[in-house]
């Protein structure tokens, strides 16, 4: 019972991060609800990773971190890379 409760928060927790890189990338994403937990979870590891290889403790370096990190992957999963 607790791991899929653990499960359900991790993937909640990449869904807000996917859907705040979405938001943060400019246009039009034909991404859907998979793809969007999935460049979250990515980019959650990604970033936590990045923050622990920087000594950083702060929660909220580490969202915005994580929220890049998903951000560039929007980016390059999006066929269509035009600047707006």
């Amino acid at each position: 019972m607790l791991l899929v409760a653990y499960v359900l928060i991790i993937v909640s927790f990449s869904l807000v991060i996917g859907a705040l890189a979405r938001l943060v990338h400019p246009g039009h994403d034909d991404l859907g609800l998979v793809a969007t937990v999935g460049v979250g979870l990515v980019g959650l590891v990604v970033g936590s990773l990045l923050t622990r290889a920087l000594w950083l403790r702060s929660g909220l370096l580490g969202l915005g971190f994580a929220v890049g990190v998903a951000a560039l992957l929007v980016w390059a999963v999006t066929p269509d890379r035009r600047t707006v």
